[in-house]
Parts: structure tokens; C-alpha cells; sequence
């Protein structure tokens, strides 16, 4: 169950999309432009000559040149889907399948870091998948255990985020795991890129998001938490891997969604929004500091995140300040993960933001 971390600081261990102002207005102009009304009358009509099922097509366009500077996937087959989390069930659901007739390497299994985006676990179980879970800070050990077992993972995925949902950051040795698990293991990786488009330009560096690396099989994406768009399921899946029981979605996918999606890409670049709400994200995070429940007795000051709806605290040892996380156990180093959303969005409705939306 989710739970805030207190009812008065607006935050919670659960990340919640954003409805900004840009998006309410960006909505609100295409539901009421007669240019974008036609545009979309003339996608929707006549679905008996097959012209919809092309439409998918310049959604992907739109997306590898908006993910450009942060270096775009590679893959033979792409997907419209319905947010991340449908590519992500449809990947573990074949995975599963198809174990069946791979009985010598066991029962299917997928590895994730500890405090990583929960849905993997969630998904996957349900379908008999063994889900391993190891802490990142730790991952050569894990990746050692790994290499020691004589089928050194084979046919097993990593599931892993970038930026990551352990902490909102943009994971420092994440290109050095890739290489290490491509060359040392038989482990395919699964990228979810769901905060690309998140994290200002200055937080990258010189170094991009490996999203091309070899070791990686397939990509999610996700326009959710970047634009607010939680709710009109908008993302795709890019794969190495043919997914049959995706295939169906050229015909079964939200027009609208995808025609919404292409809009907000066109009017924002990938940075641009992060950029643009930097300096609020930073009066929040005064704001809670203010509160004295963040004090560091036993771990670091409240920190902001690359990514800008997020926040994240450190903790070594027990965590008797609080019970809201589970991830404060006893021994060992934590991360507690704060979403910030309600908190931004308290502050640009008392800006008076939203008020400008439809002026």
C-alpha cells in the first residue's frame, strides 16, 4: 500500500506522473485546434485500406530523433505500446512461454537490482518467473555468482532502468556493467529508458545512455513521467527479439495517443521541461529540508535527483527515524526514493501557473 511520508509534505515512496501546465495547455490545444481535429478526423477514417497500419510509424520517427542526443536504441522490430508496462509484460509473459521448450535451462529467470522499478517483480512473478534480486552496490558479486554457475546465466534477462528507479540518478558505472555483463556472461539485458526525458541536459556529462550496447536485447519507453501522459498510455518497445504476440498492435493501437505524443516531442525536446522546473524541484527540497525530518543521523542530507521529480536519501544501518520505508533495514547501505510530484504540483498551482493554461 502506498504511503506518504507524511500528509503534509506532499511526497510519497510511489512515483506519480505529473499533469504540468504544458501538458493541460498542449491537451487543451489539440482538443480544441481545428487544425489538429482534422488531422486527427482524417488518421481515424477509412480503416479498410489499410492506412492505419503504417501510423506507428512516424510515432518512432518523432521518438529517435527526440532521444538523438542521448543516444538512441538499436533494433530489428519497434511496438507501439501502451505505456512501458505492456512491452514489459508481453517481454515476460513470451519469456515464460517459451521456457517450456528450454526445460535444461530451468525454471525462467530474470535478475533485478534491489529497489528497482517494482512492476518487474510484479509482472513477472505471476507467470512462474523467478525473479533474483541483488543489491547494485554489490553487483560484481553478484555478477560473479553468476559467472561461477557453469551456464553463466544463460537464457536469463537483467531488467534494469536507466535512469535508474533505485534512486532517480543517472548510475555512474552503468556502462562498465554492460561490458561486464556482455563479456564475462550469457545474459541478455532489458533497458527501460521510462525517465529519459526527465533529467536536464547538465546531469548526462559527457557520457550518453548506452541504449546501442550490444548486451542489450530490447528497450522500453515510456512518455508518462516526462510529459504527464501517465494516463493516455503512450510507448513503444525496441527489440532484437520478434514478439508475436505484440505483433497485432499495427492494428490495435490508440491513434489519438500516438498523434498526442508526436506533438509533445515536437514542442519540447528532451530536456527542455527538466530545465525548465530545476528551480522549483530546488524550493521543494528547501522547503523539506525546512521540516527537519531529513536530518542525516544516519545517512546523508536529502539530495535532489537527476531526475526532476525525484529526490533520494542515503541510509547506513537501521532506520528508526521512520517505517514508511521498507527499504531502512537493518546492516548494510539503503536508498529511500522520494517522488516529489504532489509537492511540484502544489507549488505551480500557488505560482499560478495553471491558472494560465486556458488564458
Amino acid at each position: 500500500m502506498t504511503r506518504p511520508l507524511d500528509e503534509n509534505l506532499h511526497i510519497s515512496s510511489t512515483v506519480y506522473s505529473w499533469v504540468m501546465p504544458e501538458t493541460e495547455a498542449l491537451l487543451n490545444e489539440i482538443n480544441t485546434d481545428p487544425e489538429h481535429q482534422h488531422s486527427l478526423k482524417i488518421k481515424h477514417r477509412c480503416a479498410w485500406d489499410g492506412r492505419q497500419d503504417r501510423y506507428h510509424e512516424s510515432f518512432f520517427d518523432t521518438w529517435f530523433d527526440w532521444v538523438d542526443p542521448i543516444n538512441k536504441p538499436t533494433g530489428t522490430h519497434v511496438y507501439p505500446t501502451a505505456g512501458s508496462s505492456e512491452g514489459i509484460r508481453e517481454s515476460l509473459a513470451q519469456f515464460a512461454s517459451l521456457a517450456k521448450y528450454k526445460p535444461h535451462l530451468g525454471v525462467p529467470t530474470i535478475h533485478v537490482f534491489e529497489g528497482e522499478y517494482e512492476g518487474y517483480r510484479a509482472l513477472a512473478e505471476p507467470y512462474g518467473i523467478r525473479v533474483v534480486q541483488h543489491s547494485r552496490n554489490n553487483w560484481r558479486k553478484a555478477l560473479r555468482e553468476i559467472i561461477d554457475d557453469p551456464r553463466k546465466g544463460e537464457g536469463q534477462k537483467f531488467y534494469i532502468s536507466h535512469p535508474s528507479s533505485i534512486d532517480g540518478n543517472l548510475w555512474g558505472e552503468f556502462s562498465t556493467f554492460l561490458n561486464a555483463v556482455h563479456n564475462l556472461t550469457n545474459l541478455k539485458v532489458m533497458l527501460d529508458l521510462c525517465y529519459v526525458g526527465c533529467v536536464p541536459e547538465d546531469r548526462y556529462g559527457d557520457e550518453k545512455i548506452p541504449a546501442d550496447h550490444p548486451v542489450v536485447d530490447t528497450v522500453f519507453f515510456s512518455l508518462s513521467k516526462v510529459f504527464g501522459l501517465y494516463y493516455h498510455r503512450i510507448g513503444g518497445m525496441i527489440t532484437h527479439t520478434e514478439h508475436p504476440g505484440l505483433w497485432g498492435n499495427k492494428w490495435f493501437k490508440n491513434l489519438t495517443s500516438l498523434y498526442i505524443g508526436e506533438q509533445f516531442m515536437g514542442r519540447y525536446d528532451c530536456y527542455e521541461l527538466p530545465e525548465k522546473y530545476d528551480s522549483m524541484k530546488q524550493q521543494v527540497l528547501e522547503d523539506l529540508d525546512g521540516t527537519g525530518q531529513f536530518t542525516p543521523q544516519m545517512g546523508s542530507d536529502l539530495r535532489s535527483s537527476d531526475v526532476f521529480l525525484l529526490a533520494n536519501q542515503s541510509w547506513t544501518g537501521s532506520c528508526e527515524m521512520t517505517d514508511l520505508f521498507s527499504r531502512c533495514e537493518s546492516g548494510g547501505s539503503h536508498t529511500n526514493r522520494y517522488c516529489l510530484t504532489e509537492h511540484l504540483y502544489f507549488n505551480a498551482e500557488e505560482h499560478g501557473l495553471y491558472d494560465r493554461v486556458y488564458t
